[in-house]
């Protein structure tokens, strides 16, 4: 009876190991960003073709209505640095530019630390910028490492 419940032990370790390997194992996230001025790349069409990985994630984004019109753009952000050195995530590495390639003012706090990402690591970081009352009413687009994703609109740009 006993060497049965072993059997049956070692049974269930191996076969929860199996699962648990197959269950261990990450998924790829593949982030896809329609960018009008330069379309993903058509030439590899076929059925699971990778699609181009971005080195950042938009987790937030804020925006603080100023009374001069203007808008304060405060945009956190998951960066991973795959490079040897520390990356600065300022102009020209990072930055947020107009539908017609336009870049918007950063926005600069005294007291705050430059955003920098320690190489071979990946962390959040806060952008922030200062957005015109034109600028805010049309496209906006993050830009990092030359690749860009859309920027979400203030929630009042389209009653300035």
């Amino acid at each position: 009876m006993v060497t049965g419940f072993v059997t049956l032990g070692a049974v269930y370790v191996l076969v929860t190991q199996q699962l648990h390997r197959r269950l261990k194992a990450p998924a790829e996230v593949v982030q896809v960003v329609l960018d009008p001025i330069a379309p993903p790349s058509t030439q590899d069409k076929r059925p699971g073709a990778a699609a181009p990985v971005l080195p950042f994630q938009v987790e937030k984004t804020a925006w603080t209505s100023q009374a001069n019109g203007h808008w304060l753009l405060e945009l956190r952000i998951r960066y991973r640095n795959e490079a040897e050195e520390l990356a600065q995530l300022s102009d020209p590495k990072a930055g947020v530019q107009t539908g017609a390639g336009e870049p918007v003012e950063p926005f600069f706090l005294a007291i705050a630390a430059p955003p920098e990402v320690a190489a071979h690591r990946e962390e959040t970081v806060e952008l922030r910028y200062w957005v015109r009352p034109e600028q805010a009413k049309g496209e906006l687009w993050l830009q990092v490492d030359g690749k860009r994703a859309r920027v979400e609109a203030p929630p009042a740009a389209a009653a300035l």
